[in-house]
């Protein structure tokens, strides 16, 4: 009975082992992670300029290298009625409009506020092989989501020739318009009034931006993380407009001094945009003030214009960073605990194997002995402890036999 009790309690320890096992097993893994403090930033105003695009497309995204220029012509609106309709007197005519293109953006990716003003840029010339010289007036309509959206703007009369002119047209538009949406989109529709035939309007190329400049919220800085050490600095922001980072302008400044290393790009849970400036080498010195600067644009390289970028500045300095007994412990924790639930899931496999094997062969022992003890010799029974006969019991006394 002992025997058998012993092993019971082997099993039920392999057991426990296996419970403490599976416990671990369910526990959370134990991470060090850097606490990281965004920073949070307003929206900037800043001017940006619409582009029109081949595919009747309009964007701030700069135009390739290999764009070429894009045209659009201006048709001839004259209708020349005369003199009771006739034709005899042609000045009796009228010049009617006549739909030149409508340009639209994609969705937008975030909210967008409109302020200040609101100005439509177009160049405008005659092709060489054209007769005469038209005349006539160029009308601009900003569209929201397929909507008038600002009252129409219209040039004064203008004179096509081979030499291309530029025209410019403003609209104040200061606390009067409503703010886009995200997934609103802007149509610009052009039209013209012309009298003759062979004008164009040129657009689509870093020669001939064509588009609508306006001062928007199109690009905000959300926040500017940098490292523990600072030898890592993520800038996180938002773009209505939806233009890849690699076609955007960046760049970061540490205490005045440009990081030449080139970001990466990257994206965040929640879709905004990220840039990665790491692998620099410019010592911070530690419990002095830094000052980090983010630059984030749309690039434009077409002479003539600035960039549309905003900034966004950071004060921050480095303390000295004492040895971290619970990282390290924790660190230590998340590599031998795995081991642990190994060894342990290990031994609770084979004790209870050994345990198991031990009550089979303890039960099997048990059968055998309930059959007797063996076999003495033939006609004198069976023997008993330590192998001395059974038979009649001789007593021996010490002293005088008692008389009979």
């Amino acid at each position: 009975m002992k025997t058998k009790s012993a092993w019971m309690a082997l099993l039920h320890l392999a057991l426990v082992v296996l419970l403490v096992a599976m416990v671990f097993l369910l526990l959370p893994s134990v991470t060090a992670e850097e606490e990281e403090q965004p920073i949070v930033a307003g929206a900037q105003m800043v001017p940006v300029t619409m582009l029109l695009r081949e595919g009747y497309e309009m964007s701030p995204e700069p135009p390739d290298e290999d764009d070429v220029d894009q045209t659009a012509a201006c048709p001839n609106g004259y209708v020349g009625e005369g003199l009771l309709g006739y034709g005899f007197i042609k000045r009796l005519g009228t010049v009617y409009p006549r739909y030149i293109g409508t340009w639209a953006s994609d969705e937008l990716k975030d909210d967008l506020i409109v302020d200040g003003t609101i100005t439509f840029e177009a160049y405008y010339f005659k092709k060489a092989e054209a007769s005469g010289t038209p005349n006539g007036k160029i009308i601009f309509s900003l569209m929201r989501n397929d909507q008038p959206w600002i009252p129409e703007m219209k040039t004064g009369s203008l004179s096509f020739r081979e030499t291309v002119k530029k025209i410019s047209l403003t609209y104040k538009a200061s606390g009067n318009l409503t703010p886009l949406a995200k997934g609103d989109t802007l149509q610009l529709r052009v039209t013209c009034e012309v009298n003759g035939n062979g004008g164009y309007i040129y657009y689509g190329s870093s020669s001939y931006p064509s588009g609508v400049r306006m001062t928007c919220s199109a690009i905000s800085i959300k926040n500017i993380v940098p490292s523990e050490r600072a030898d890592k600095f993520e800038v996180e922001y938002t773009d209505s407009f939806g233009i890849s980072p690699a076609k955007m302008g960046s760049q970061l400044l540490l205490d005045g001094v440009a990081l030449e290393s080139r970001p990466q790009y990257g994206m965040t849970p929640e879709y905004n945009r990220l840039f990665i400036w790491n692998n620099y080498d410019i010592e911070i010195s530690e419990n002095e003030q830094h000052i980090v600067t983010a630059i984030v644009s749309y690039i434009r390289d077409f002479s003539g214009t600035e960039n549309e970028t905003v900034i966004f500045e950071l004060s921050f300095s480095i303390k000295p960073i004492p040895t971290d007994w619970g990282k390290i412990v924790g660190d230590l924790a998340g590599q031998i605990i795995p081991i642990l639930i190994g060894v342990a899931l290990f031994a609770g496999f084979v004790i209870t194997i050994i345990a198991v094997f031990a009550m089979v062969v303890g039960k099997i022992r048990s059968a055998t002995k309930g059959r007797g003890g063996g076999r003495g010799k033939r006609g004198r029974g069976p023997k008993g402890p330590k192998g001395k006969k059974k038979g009649k019991m001789k007593f021996k006394f010490k002293g005088k036999r008692p008389r009979k």
